[in-house]
This record gives structure tokens, sequence and C-alpha cells, in this order.
């Protein structure tokens, strides 16, 4: 009937109130109970997990709430009990079980090397863990992207909030929506999206360009107005620094209509490319010498290696960038005798491609560039057998400009 029973020690924290002065007393000369408890009580239905706010003494108070009704006998309610969490230790829960913590700083990074290419990659993280707007960082796979997000975000005034990593790529379309903007289901159940989640500190989102079209609008409004729209019409505030990574050209997904324009601007308050491999092998030795020490480390034995090895390492292009760097080194440890690694231990597939590279570009004069435009050209025309939006992914550029490239070498 309305009367205050009992409130536990959590409570009275959570209240700022001794029990003793509330039990006997009404609720609503208490408290001011959110609406969708009023309706539960009305409508005599339990309420799950939720994220709310309640009022007391002019105050509001964010927590997350249930309730659960106690029947009686002639099963119509008796008692109600009322769960109160403080919503900071439910996001903790969470974290702590889903493995959600940002491990790495800028010292742990694999961004180690001379080339200025990596130098400017880590003088931009580190701006941006400065700042406050969104995050974009692109490039191939392999560079460690993710990794460059924990160190941001470790080295940023979020470093202790919440730390949340989603692969978009990973989520089936269908549950998008209700992964990013929460849901709410039959029996009055609802769940906490990832931006609520995240509240607070950031939220990191892998292979952005795998977005819904439905969730890509929501984070355009997100941004814009601090405010979250949840899937059931409820206006959620949020503070939350984003970052998001991408494997792909993620421009060439604007011009197709696959991305929202205006939603790439908003990403891009920094903009970071992370150069493939290939393009700075003179960060090569330097990434080599430090997996080599973590791989000391780990069995506990100095493992080196030798001349020629290196050698043959700085001339392959290596695709898989540093992951795949990483790679070959443990796996041709694992294939050494000792604890020094040397050419024969390098797994045959690498020298292979090594003596395909020299064995087909040797006989030939170097072309001109417009040569090898041409040539790039064709061969992506065969490849992809004439479709012009294929065409354009595989080199990596926007549909305008094949057209004008076609027309420009009829």
């Amino acid at each position: 009937k309305g009367t205050i029973l009992y409130l536990n020690k959590n409570g009275c924290d959570l209240l700022n109130v001794k029990g003793e002065k509330i039990l006997g007393k009404h609720i609503y000369d208490i408290l001011v109970l959110p609406q969708r408890i009023m309706n539960a009580i009305a409508q005599q239905q339990d309420v799950y997990l939720f994220e709310t706010a309640i009022e007391y003494q002019g105050e509001f108070i964010s927590l997350a709430m249930s309730l659960n009704i106690v029947k009686g006998v002639l099963d119509t309610p008796d008692r109600y009990i009322a769960l109160l969490h403080p919503i900071e230790h439910i996001r903790e829960l969470i974290h702590r079980h889903g493995g959600t913590f940002a491990h790495l700083t800028f010292d742990d990074l694999d961004y180690v090397g001379t080339s200025s290419a990596i130098r400017r990659v880590v003088r931009l993280a580190q701006q941006a863990a400065r700042g406050r707007g969104s995050v974009l960082l692109h490039g191939e796979e392999g560079l460690g992207k993710s990794f460059l997000a924990q160190a941001i975000h470790n080295a940023s005034e979020r470093r202790n909030n919440p730390f949340i990593t989603v692969n978009c790529q990973a989520i089936p379309r269908e549950a998008m929506a209700s992964e990013f903007l929460g849901s709410s289901t039959s029996g009055d159940k609802h769940t906490m999206s990832k931006f609520e989640l995240a509240k607070g500190g950031t939220l990191v989102l892998e292979n952005v360009e795998y977005l819904t079209n439905e969730v890509q609008t929501a984070l355009l409004q997100l941004l814009k107005t601090g405010l979250l729209n949840k899937t059931n019409q409820t206006l959620v505030p949020l503070d939350v620094r984003l970052i998001t990574t991408t494997d792909v050209d993620i421009n060439q997904f604007v011009e197709e209509n696959r991305f929202r324009r205006h939603l790439l601007y908003e990403l891009q308050s920094f903009d970071i490319h992370v150069p493939a491999l290939r393009e700075r092998t003179e960060d090569i030795p330097a990434l080599i010498k430090r997996y080599l020490k973590i791989m000391s480390h780990e069995v506990e034995a100095s493992v080196t290696l030798s001349e020629d090895a290196l050698r043959l390492m700085m001339r392959y292009s290596w695709p898989g960038n540093n992951r795949e760097l990483r790679n070959v080194l443990e796996r041709a440890y694992s294939y050494s005798s000792g604890n020094r690694i040397k050419a024969k231990d390098l797994p045959a597939t690498l020298s292979a491609k090594i003596a395909n590279m020299t064995s087909t570009s040797a006989p030939h004069p170097p072309q001109t560039l417009q040569e090898m435009e041409r040539e790039a050209l064709i061969q992506a025309a065969i490849h992809c057998q004439g479709v012009a939006i294929k065409i354009a992914a595989t080199l990596r550029i926007g549909r305008t400009s094949l057209w004008r490239k076609l027309k420009a070498f009829n």
C-alpha cells in the first residue's frame, strides 16, 4: 500500500539517509519514482534492470533499477521490492566480466621505429588523447589500430572510466540496432546499449563501415546533440568519447552512398592514417627487435635473429603488416634448433614470394607512372569482369575518378 517497510545499508548509502527516518512513511512522500515503475505497479508487472533516475529531496540520483512483485495467497500483489543499483557498479561488473579494459599505453605499442611516418602517427595520437573530439584510425589490417585506441584512452582524461570495444562486422545486421541503441522486449525487459555502458568513457567501433543506416543516423544524432535516441524512443543524455577504426577507404563508401558523409565529418575530429609496413621498411629492424625482446621474455631465453634472416625479411613486402611480421618470427622460432632464428627457419612461402617478386621484376625495364596506371586499370577490369563499382573498390578510387581515368587512357 506504499508504506516503506525496509531499506538496507546500501540503499541508505545511495540515498544518503538513515533508514529509521523513512521507515513507516509512504513512498510517494519520500521519492519521485520513474514513470516506468509507476506503470508497472499499476499493471502488476515486474520490471527488469533498466537505467533511470529517482528524485530524492530535490536531487536526481542516477541508478539501474528493477521491481519485483511479491504476491500473496490470492495471487495478488502483497509487497514490492525495489532493487537499486549504482550505475557505476553495474558498468564495472560488465567491464570486468567482459574483459573490456584498456591495458596498453603508448610505451607498450608496436609503433616503434625511425620513420617520419610512424613518428607522425604517434604524435597525432598523443594530440588526440589530450583532445575531446572523435578519433578516426584508418589503415590496412594488421597495423594494431585497436591497440592505438587503447593507448589514446589511457592517455586521456577518461582513463579511469569505461573502455568498450565493439567489432561492427561481427554483429548481425538485424541485431545491430538493439546492440547499439538498447532494446525493449516483452515483459518490460530492457537492455542497455553499448553507448550507455561506455558512459563517461570511450567507445571503440572497429570496422565502422559495417554500421547499418539506422545506427549511422542514430550515431550522427548522438554526436550532434549528446542524446541517445533508444529504440523505445527514450532519450538518454550521454558523454562518450568515440574512436572508430576501418581497414577500407571510407571515402569510397561515402561516394557509393554506403556511409553518411556528415557522419564521417563528425568522426574525423582527429583523422589518423596508419601507413602500411611496406611503406616504411626502415621501421622493420626496430619492430623485429621489439618482438624478439617480447619472445625472449616469454620463453625466458635470449632470442636473436641472424643477419641472413634479417636481410631476407627486409626484402619482403609484408602484406599482413605488423601482425604478419610477429607471426613469422614466432613460427620461425618454433622451427629453430636453438634460440637463434636463421634464414632456413623462416617459412618457405616467404622465401618463395621474395624469389617470385625478384624473377618477375628483373627482366622488365621500368614503366612510366602512366603505363603502370593504365596496366592497373586493365588488370582490375579483367579481375572484376568489367563491373565499374568493383573496379573502383579494387583500385581504391572513386567512381568519378575511374571514369575520368578510363576516358584519359581511351
